[in-house]
C-alpha cells in the first residue's frame, strides 16, 4: 500500500474522516493532528516536513488554507503524486 500525507486545515471537519478511510484501506497515513515521528505536538518545521518527505502521495482535503496549499505544492514539486 501507499504512504500518504493528508494536507488540510486544522478546522476541516472532513480531515479525520479521510485519514480514517485511507487507513482502513490499508495505507500508511501521516496525520498532522496525531504525528507519529517522535513528536507529540504540531510543529510544521519538524513533524509535518518529515511526514511530507516520507510520503509518496499527497491528498489535499478542501477547504484549506495557505499552509496545506504550500504542502501540496511542495509535494508536487518534488515529484509526489498529488490529489
Amino acid at each position: 500500500m501507499s504512504k500518504i500525507y493528508v494536507a488540510s486545515s486544522w478546522k476541516n471537519k472532513y480531515q479525520q474522516d479521510v485519514v480514517k478511510f485511507l487507513k482502513e484501506k490499508g495505507h500508511d497515513v501521516y496525520d498532522f493532528k496525531n504525528p507519529t515521528y517522535g513528536n507529540t505536538c504540531f510543529s510544521w518545521s519538524d513533524s509535518d516536513f518529515n511526514g511530507m518527505k516520507w510520503a509518496e502521495i499527497c491528498v489535499m482535503v478542501l477547504p484549506c488554507g495557505r499552509s496545506a496549499n504550500t504542502e501540496a505544492g511542495w509535494m508536487k514539486g518534488f515529484g509526489r503524486k498529488t490529489i
